[in-house]
C-alpha cells in the first residue's frame, strides 16, 4: 500500500526466532523529537497540520480494515517534504495472524514486572481505558481514536500526555486513575473546538468516539490557516533561522565583551608591548636592558595597621590606596610590575627603552606618590598617619614572561634587589636613592638630592646613598613633598 501520510512497508524478517517488520524510516526523524527536541517554535497552524497528516493516514487505514494498535509520536515519521506517516501500522495485523500476543513490548498491567521506564510507561498510558483494563483484547478504531487525542496533546503541548504524573505515581496507579476514574491529561491551550473533539476522543465510552473522518472534517474547521505542513515548516524554518541569527549575534557580543575583558586584564598583568605579542601568538624571548630604574616602596608599620584592622578592612585599604597610586602611574612612562601585599615594585625603560629618561620618570612618580601619601586618609582609622617609604636604584636588568597559566612579566638581576635594598633600609616619609641613580638624575637635570651617607646594606656592603627631596623647576613654585 502507498500513501503519503502512511510508511511504506518493504517485508518481514526473523531474526533468532524473533519477527520483526521491516519499515520505512525517513532522515528528517521521528515526530517525538521534532516535538520535544526543543530546536524548533512550533506555532497553532503548524500543529494542526501535524495532527491533520496523522489523521488522514488513519482514515486511508481503516479504510483497509487496518488498526495501528500503537499510534504514538515515536511511532509516526517525517518524510523529506515535511509529511507526517503513520510508520506502526503493520504491528498489529501481523501480530492478530501469526497469533502473538500483543503487548507493545511493554510489563503488563498489575504484573510484578520491573517498573517501566518513563519512556514505556508514557507510551502505556497513550492506551484506551479498554485496552489498559484488558476487557477489550486487542485494539480497534476506537482505541486508535483514543490514542490519537492523546497525540494531538502532545503535538500543543509539546508534553508527553501525564508526563508530571508519572514523575511522582507509578505507571499501574496512574493506570487504575485513568480506568476507574477517568484520569485524562491536562487540557491544553487550545480552542474550543478543539477540545470539545478531544474530550469526545477521550471518552470511556468507545462508540461514542467520532471516526477519523469526522476528526479530520473538525481539524480542518478549526485550523487557523490554510497553509499546508511544508509552507508551515518553511515558516518555522525562517523563525529558526532568525532565532539562530538572534543568538549569534548575542553570543558575538558576549565574545566580544569577553575577548575585550580579558584583553584589558592582559594588559594590566603584563605590558602592553608584550601582551600584543602574546596575542599575536608571538613567542617572548628573554631580553637584555642596560640601563633602567626600579622603584620599590612599602608602608612602615602595616604590622600594627593590620593587627588593628580586619582582613576586609586591609583588603578595603590597600585597594584605595594602590587605586590612587595607580591613577598617579598612567600620567608617566612608568610600568607596575606587582604588588605584594602592602609593597609596590614600578619600573621606567622597559619593554620600551627611553634613553636615560626612566631616572626621570621615576623620580617624578615618587615624588607624586610621597604627597599622595601624605594626603591619604586610611578609612578605617583615620587618626593614623600613612608612613610610606621607598627607594630606588638604576642598572642593568634582564625580563622575560614566566608561566603559561598564569603569566608573569618578571625581572632578574642585581640591581632589583638593590632597588629592594634601598627600600628597607629607608625611612618613613622618605625616598632613599643609589649613587647610580644619582648620577643618571644628575645628566638628566632638575631634581634636589641629599647626601645620606654611608649605609650598611645586605649582600653589597657600605653604600653611599642620597635622598631624593625635590624636583626643581623654573616656576616660584617647585614640585615637592613635605617631610
Amino acid at each position: 500500500m502507498h500513501h503519503q501520510n502512511i510508511g511504506t512497508f518493504y517485508g518481514l524478517t526473523t531474526v533468532e526466532n524473533s519477527l520483526y517488520i521491516a519499515m520505512e524510516y525517513e532522515l528528517n526523524g521521528l515526530l517525538h523529537e521534532i516535538l520535544h527536541g526543543g530546536r524548533y517554535d512550533l506555532d497553532d497552524n503548524f500543529k494542526y497540520c501535524l495532527s491533520l497528516d496523522v489523521a488522514t493516514g488513519m482514515i486511508f487505514l481503516h479504510s483497509k480494515g487496518i488498526v495501528c494498535g500503537n499510534l504514538s509520536s515515536q511511532y509516526c515519521i517525517i518524510d523529506s517534504k515535511w509529511n507526517v506517516k503513520v510508520a506502526n501500522w503493520l504491528h498489529c495485523p501481523v501480530t492478530e495472524r501469526e497469533n502473538v500476543k500483543l503487548g507493545y513490548g511493554l510489563p503488563p498491567i498489575n504484573s510484578d514486572a520491573t517498573e517501566p521506564s518513563h519512556s514505556q510507561a508514557c507510551q502505556i498510558l497513550t492506551q484506551a481505558p479498554e485496552i489498559l483494563s484488558g476487557s477489550v483484547p486487542l485494539p480497534n478504531k476506537q482505541t486508535d481514536v483514543y490514542s490519537f487525542g492523546m497525540l494531538v496533546v502532545e503535538i500543543f503541548s509539546q508534553c508527553e500526555p501525564f508526563g508530571d504524573a508519572i514523575s511522582i505515581a507509578s505507571a499501574d496507579d496512574i493506570i487504575q486513575e485513568i480506568v476507574k476514574n477517568n484520569l485524562r491529561p491536562v487540557m491544553p491551550r487550545v480552542s474550543q473546538i478543539l477540545q470539545r473533539l478531544l474530550k469526545q476522543c477521550w471518552n470511556s465510552d468507545a462508540a461514542e468516539r467520532p471516526n477519523f473522518t469526522r476528526v479530520q472534517t473538525v481539524l480542518k474547521h478549526a485550523r487557523p490557516s490554510r497553509k499546508g505542513l511544508l509552507d508551515c515548516m518553511m515558516d518555522v524554518m525562517k523563525n529558526y533561522v532568525e532565532k539562530l541569527e538572534d543568538m549569534v549575534k548575542d553570543r558575538t557580543v558576549e565574545l566580544t565583551q569577553a575577548t575585550d575583558s580579558m584583553r584589558t586584564l592582559l594588559y594590566q598583568i603584563l605590558p602592553p608591548k608584550v601582551a600584543e605579542k602574546l596575542q599575536r601568538g608571538e613567542a617572548i624571548d628573554p631580553e637584555n636592558y642596560d640601563s633602567v630604574t626600579v622603584f620599590f616602596s612599602d608602608i612602615v608599620g602595616f604590622t600594627t595597621i593590620s593587627a588593628l584592622s580586619t582582613p576586609l578592612q586591609i583588603v578595603h585599604f590597600l585597594n584605595s590606596l594602590y587605586s590612587c597610586f595607580d591613577a598617579i602611574l598612567d600620567k608617566h612612562d612608568v610600568y607596575k610590575v606587582e604588588t605584594i601585599g602592602d609593597a609596590y615594585m614600578v619600573i621606567s625603560g622597559l619593554p620600551e627603552r627611553n634613553g636615560i629618561r626612566h631616572a626621570a620618570c621615576i623620580a617624578d612618580m615618587a615624588i607624586e606618590l610621597m604627597e599622595a601619601a601624605r594626603n591619604y586618609t586610611i578609612p578605617h582609622l583615620p587618626d593614623e598617619q600613612l608612613q610610606l617609604r621607598a627607594g630606588i636604584h638604576s642598572g642593568p636588568v634582564a625580563a622575560g614572561v614566566v608561566g603559561v597559566k598564569m603569566p608573569r612579566f618578571c625581572l632578574f638581576g642585581d640591581t632589583v634587589n638593590t632597588a629592594s635594598r634601598m627600600e628597607s633600609t629607608s625611612v618613613a616619609m622618605r625616598i632613599q636613592v643609589s649613587g647610580d641613580f644619582r648620577d643618571i638624575a644628575r645628566q638628566v637635570g632638575g631634581y634636589e638630592m641629599q647626601r645620606r651617607g654611608t649605609v650598611s646594606v645586605k649582600g653589597k656592603g657600605d653604600m653611599v646613598t642620597f635622598w631624593l627631596l625635590k624636583k626643581t623647576v623654573d616656576t616660584n613654585e617647585p614640585l615637592e613633598f613635605s617631610l
